[in-house]
């Protein structure tokens, strides 16, 4: 019988450690909780490849831990998959000569849905197919295609063996696109932040209301080279267009009166080049300046977004971004970082 009272008060002093150590750790979790929610958030926003994900991932780099090696292998399979979709494409629109010639290529994309490097014959054949003038036309001028592809075609040798590990250069020119909500804390020289990425795809969208409120700041991508693009979920619709409604959706939203709002007109570079061959005219033609004036293209792009916003008391910050620089882009975002971080101090009367 004493036997039983001594095992049965063992069982409840062990009931009761056990209790105790949840009551701690969730106490702790608890703690840990109001202590990230009172942490600044950054809202990003913007259309799909706007660049939201291009700039996390500088951010990643200046301002976090970098690549993990699971990341870079996940990001070396996108870029393989991404240069045999792009071949693919183009072939769809070549002669049956074409076709018939690299018809190898279309057979390993058929028979591997993702692999990390390339057969040596394969890989041979990649850059016969990208020597090509005419093929590497088709593959530049292909719509809804990654645009910073080239890259990897034009380094397929080396990027396609199984040794090779891809660089942060590879990774931020690596498209990848968001499709769900992430929540990612930075720890900059001004404090700690949060950065929350949402997808951009028009039917996510919807999901963006209850992130809407207790954010500080909003930063929205505009993509400059989407002018002269059409949306892959609706080809009736010019990618320019829909982030010009979406801004104008964000910038007079009821729930954001207070968060201040930055703008990245994003991938000058691309922007640059693009001009030069497709007037900005031919698809706003409200634009009246110089056909293949960068500067005043960028400044029509600017006003029509400067010029949705309603409350005159709001300030909208811009900047000419290209998300692939990471030198510019240290200084940006610590810029952008500084004066958040500063905003969140006044308004707690710090």
């Amino acid at each position: 019988m004493s036997n039983e009272i001594t095992s049965g008060h063992i069982n409840l002093k062990k009931q009761a450690e056990e209790a105790k150590k949840i009551e701690e750790y969730l106490a702790l979790e608890k703690k840990k909780f109001q202590i990230e929610s009172a942490e600044p958030r950054l809202l990003l926003l913007g259309s799909s490849d706007s660049g939201k994900s291009t700039f996390l991932k500088q951010l990643k780099i200046l301002h976090g831990k970098g690549f993990t090696p699971e990341e870079l292998q996940t990001g070396k399979e996108n870029a393989l998959y991404n240069v045999l979709d792009a071949i693919e494409k183009a072939l769809e629109s070549s002669s049956p000569e074409w076709i018939s010639q690299f018809q190898q290529i279309l057979q390993f994309k058929e028979q591997n849905s993702s692999c990390t490097y390339f057969p040596d014959d394969i890989i041979q054949m990649i850059v016969k197919f990208y020597q090509n003038e005419e093929l590497q036309k088709k593959v530049q001028d292909l719509p809804n295609i990654p645009q910073t592809t080239t890259h990897f075609l034009e380094h397929i040798s080396k990027i396609g063996q199984a040794s090779y590990i891809m660089t942060n250069k590879d990774m931020l020119l690596l498209r990848t696109v968001t499709t769900c909500i992430q929540d990612m804390p930075f720890t900059t020289k001004d404090g700690p932040i949060h950065i929350i990425d949402v997808s951009g795809l028009k039917h996510h969208r919807k999901q963006w209301i209850p992130y809407f409120s207790n954010v500080l700041s909003i930063i929205f991508l505009v993509s400059l080279p989407s002018y002269n693009e059409t949306m892959a979920e609706d080809p009736s619709m010019n990618r320019l267009q829909d982030s010009l409604n979406l801004f104008d959706y964000i910038v007079n939203h009821p729930m954001l009166t207070k968060p201040s709002i930055i703008v990245f007109f994003n991938k000058k570079d691309v922007f640059e080049q693009i001009i030069l061959k497709y007037p900005l005219k031919d698809r706003f033609p409200g634009y009246n300046g110089p056909l293949n004036s960068c500067g005043a293209c960028y400044s029509f792009i600017k006003s029509m977004f400067v010029s949705v916003n309603k409350n005159k008391s709001k300030t909208i910050m811009t900047h000419l971004t290209c998300c692939t620089d990471t030198s510019a882009m240290k200084k940006i975002s610590q810029d952008i970082f500084t004066t958040v971080l500063l905003k969140a101090t006044e308004d707690i009367g710090l």
